[in-house]
């Protein structure tokens, strides 16, 4: 197993540096599946620098998502990403807020906010489960 890098995942998605893509490509394809792990921190990361990069956020997140196709990679929580992703599309909250939205009602936590986009969303999703 091993983590995998934010700089992999760019090349691989956005195929921008004909070497660095093929390197990203080898690293890829020599791991045995299921051994590269996506991190939180690092799916979070590829959100940023794709929006930096105008991409839409319903690419960025299919682009994400996408991810789980490949055989050799691995979300360290597919299971949150997977509600993330969906937040993500479905609001216009940044992907931070949406993995916390995610992380708190998936795991029955409070969340915490000062941001009202955030709260509101949160209560209505709260409001559905009672």
């Amino acid at each position: 197993m091993a983590f995998v890098d934010t700089n992999v995942l760019l090349r691989w998605i956005l195929q921008d540096d004909p070497i660095q893509c093929q390197r990203a490509e080898e690293i890829i394809d020599r791991a045995a599946p299921d051994t590269l792990v996506i991190t939180d921190i690092v799916a979070s990361e590829v959100s940023y620098i794709l929006r930096l990069q105008r991409v839409e956020r319903s690419v960025v997140a299919d682009s994400l998502w996408s991810l789980r196709q490949i055989a050799a990679l691995r979300y360290e929580n597919n299971a949150t990403m997977r509600v993330t992703l969906r937040y993500y599309t479905e609001t216009n909250l940044d992907f931070a807020d949406c993995y916390l939205l995610a992380r708190s009602l998936r795991e029955g936590q409070g969340l915490e906010t000062l941001d009202m986009p955030l709260q509101k969303i949160y209560k209505r999703e709260l409001a559905k489960r009672t």
